[in-house]
């Protein structure tokens, strides 16, 4: 299925939608594995497939091996992992597992990169895939909702304030509607990712398999950015990432600006 995309559609989309599969043993990390897909998980893949190829970037780069076991791939590293946060495992029913995620997420942010409002907006960007959102009025309903379920969670002074902003704002009926649905919506969003920091500064999202020192990069005819893991002279397909600010074109620019190297990827 791969090797016929790669041709019929000149893109490798389809390896954003690889997870290090567990189940399959001996199956390439660029394959996806069909059986852990679900339907959420074919929309998104639908969706790779079918993106234009001038939002693509550079032209695919890339052949596999004989054996099919190598793709081999070129792009450019833009950074490496510095510090993970958990991994969140969303289940509907369970908001408060959620919150908690989402608090220790923050923490970790506020503890590496600090509490401006600039860092705080590319945290909450990275928790909810970049959607157009008011950030005082998010971060206000989501301390509202902790005050009320997480008796043991401490509200510092921003979120306090973002809080009495909101209840300020909101009559109680509309509270609880808001509320429900962005939990629901946080915790989706979320949804076997782990938030990262990058060396470089960045904040981002990856799939739930990421490591400190994986590479985020950009293989030319992918859409989206990938992290990539060395294991000896070849490396191992992670999954998609999200860096805040930084997507595939911005990258590029920055490629074109003499930032990045290209390089070959054997992918295994």
């Amino acid at each position: 299925v791969v090797e016929y995309l790669l041709i019929s559609t000149n893109s490798l989309n389809l390896i954003c939608f690889t997870t290090v599969s567990t189940k399959i043993p001996d199956l390439p990390s660029w394959v996806p594995d069909w059986e852990s897909t679900g339907n959420w998980n074919t929309v998104r893949l639908e969706a790779l497939v079918e993106t234009p190829q001038k939002f693509q970037g550079r032209k695919v780069d890339a052949s596999i091996s004989t054996d099919e076991k190598t793709l081999t791939a070129h792009g450019f590293c833009i950074d490496r992992i510095d510090h993970l946060g958990r991994l969140h495992t969303f289940h509907r029913e369970n908001i408060i597992e959620t919150l908690q995620t989402f608090h220790a997420w923050r923490t970790l942010v506020i503890d590496v990169k600090g509490n401006e409002r600039e860092d705080q907006a590319a945290f909450l960007r990275s928790t909810c895939c970049d959607n157009d959102l008011d950030i005082s009025y998010y971060l206000g309903a989501l301390a509202s909702l902790s005050h009320r379920l997480l008796s043991s969670q401490l509200i510092d002074e921003r979120l306090k304030a973002c809080m009495v902003e909101y209840l300020q704002q909101t009559e109680q009926e509309e509270r609880e509607v808001y509320e429900s649905l962005i939990g629901i919506f946080v915790g989706a969003s979320m949804v076997n990712r782990s938030l990262f920091i990058t060396k470089g500064g960045g904040i981002g999202t990856a799939a739930n398999a990421v490591e400190i020192g994986d590479k985020i990069c950009v293989i030319f005819g992918c859409a989206r950015l990938v992290v990539l893991r060395a294991k000896g002279a070849a490396y191992i397909m992670v999954g998609d990432a999200y860096i805040d600010g930084i997507g595939v074109m911005e990258a590029e620019r920055g490629l074109e600006e003499g930032k990045y190297v290209v390089e070959k990827f054997d992918i295994r």
